[in-house]
């Protein structure tokens, strides 16, 4: 977007301008309201190609780019196409001016994107554990059936040679 100075250049009619910026909003229907809270998830999934459904998968895959990337490179390579060697000199004696200020910033976010990453892999432990345990208790409920099945069968013969005792 060009930043027009309108001191510098008589004519301009800002409320011209403002107006016809209005009658696009109205063309568009857009009334200024903010989104609805309950569609901000769908939105932001949307923008990052996320489903609403999990996928084990590609929190292991995720995982595993946080767990790679998490370190902000402080000195990336330089380089200079069209000023040539003195570009690079003159990058060179910025990044030396100004490392006493990037540093901190850079190794306070590497430590932050650690602890992101140590704790989206503990999340991704505990979603494997918490499977598992579901595992256990599917099988257990499905062998617990099968019991109270066989328990049921063996009332009713109980009962029925009851009866025929007491009949």
């Amino acid at each position: 977007m060009e930043v027009v100075n309108t001191a510098d250049q008589p004519g301009v009619d800002i409320e011209k301008i403002m107006e016809e910026i209005r009658e696009d909003i109205r063309k568009r229907e857009l009334d200024g309201s903010l989104l609805p809270f309950e569609e901000v998830p769908n939105v932001i999934s949307s923008v990052l190609g996320a489903d609403d459904e999990f996928d084990e998968k590609a929190l292991g895959q995720n995982v595993d780019i946080m767990s790679r990337t998490y370190q902000v490179p402080l000195d990336r390579p330089l380089e200079s196409r069209k000023a040539g060697k003195l570009g690079v000199f003159i990058k060179r004696a910025v990044r030396a001016l100004t490392r006493f200020y990037i540093s901190p910033v850079v190794t306070d976010q590497d430590a932050y994107n650690e602890a992101v990453c140590r704790a989206a892999m503990q999340i991704q432990k505990h979603i494997q554990n918490q499977e598992k345990w579901n595992h256990i208790q599917e099988t257990t409920i499905k062998s617990q059936q099968v019991t109270i099945t066989q328990l049921k069968r063996q009332i009713e013969e109980l009962e029925n040679k009851l009866r025929n005792e007491t009949s």
